[in-house]
């Protein structure tokens, strides 16, 4: 981080990740696969690329910040977070979170341009234009402000030559959050129809250290039958296939077993096309910026009548962050 003057900073930095194992050496595409489809500059290089070995870097964030009074102006690589909801964000229409994607808390960026004006009372007006490819872009503006303790926004826009409005909320009922987004995209004649993705989560921690959280999202264009081939079904999450199946119902439970260690359990299930996802994580604090994490990804589904496992995968990561 750079601070020109106290209004005016540019920020770097660089991911770099290591992988090694099966799941590169089955994937003769792995590569390929770490590049975000949203990027329009390509910052990125896999320097090692190997039969089941890839060391990746990227320029994760590169922009230039300016701020006077009330506004504040971004330009560059950033992360455009608009979504509210734990999980499933509809509103993030710039760079969606994909949650099997358990290497990424951080969340992609976008290359963008970003106005904020800042009202009183904790409201802001932001516009932003995004380039997502040769020929894409995503350009939207979001008012956001708070009223009687629940945050709320609203987005417009266009998303890749397509329509977009959306409404997200976010606050406490009691001791329990709650929070709910929903977009919608208009019909283009001839080329795709019109969707709606919907979201509403719940989550409560109790006493000891064990915390849960439940949600729902619904995709209008999403799979509602049992699977009969496999490449149906679309993990490839954007912002607009937040699932591949219509009907989508998530639950997770985690405790804090000590300073050093936490387990949890997030299990999402699709009733109609059967679809079962279970994925345990165990961290664990090694030192003050060393941390190791186990992750399990087990996938069942009704396949020509059969409900049987589709993939199980083990992931270990060790990071290191200075």
């Amino acid at each position: 981080k750079w601070t020109i003057t106290p209004k005016l900073f540019v920020n770097a930095e660089l991911r770099n990740r290591i992988f090694w194992g099966s799941a590169v050496r089955d994937n003769p595409f792995f590569a390929e696969f770490l590049r975000n489809p949203n990027d329009w500059m390509s910052l990125s290089t896999s320097w090692i690329n190997q039969f089941d070995l890839v060391a990746h870097s990227t320029i994760d964030r590169f922009y230039l910040d300016w701020k006077w009074k009330k506004f504040n102006i971004r330009v560059g690589r950033q992360r455009i977070n608009w979504g509210m909801a734990s999980i499933w964000n509809p509103n993030d229409i710039f760079n969606a979170y994909n949650f099997l994607d358990v290497d990424y808390e951080e969340r992609p960026g976008s290359d963008a341009i970003k106005l904020q004006y800042n009202f009183e009372n904790l409201s802001s007006l932001d516009v932003v234009y995004a380039q997502t490819g040769k020929n894409t872009s995503i350009s939207a503006a979001k008012y956001f402000f708070n009223k009687s303790t629940f945050d709320f926004q609203f987005i417009a826009g266009n998303y890749q030559g397509v329509g977009s409005f959306g409404f997200g909320l976010a606050g406490n009922v009691g001791d329990a959050g709650i929070k709910a987004e929903i977009q919608h995209y208009l019909e283009q004649p001839s080329i795709s129809l019109s969707q709606t993705n919907l979201t509403i989560g719940l989550d409560y921690m109790f006493s000891k250290s064990w915390y849960i959280s439940g949600g729902y999202l619904f995709n209008s264009l999403g799979i509602v039958e049992p699977i009969t081939n496999l490449s149906n079904l679309n993990f490839r999450l954007s912002s607009k296939n937040l699932m591949p199946t219509k009907h989508n119902y998530l639950v997770t439970v985690s405790k804090q077993i000590n300073p050093l260690s936490s387990v949890s359990l997030t299990s999402i299930y699709a009733p109609q096309t059967n679809l079962l996802i279970t994925i345990p994580t165990f961290t664990y604090s090694v030192s003050n910026n060393v941390e190791l994490n186990l992750f399990w990804q087990s996938f069942f589904a009704e396949v020509n009548t059969a409900f049987r496992p589709l993939s199980n995968v083990l992931m270990g990561r060790l990071r290191w962050s200075f």
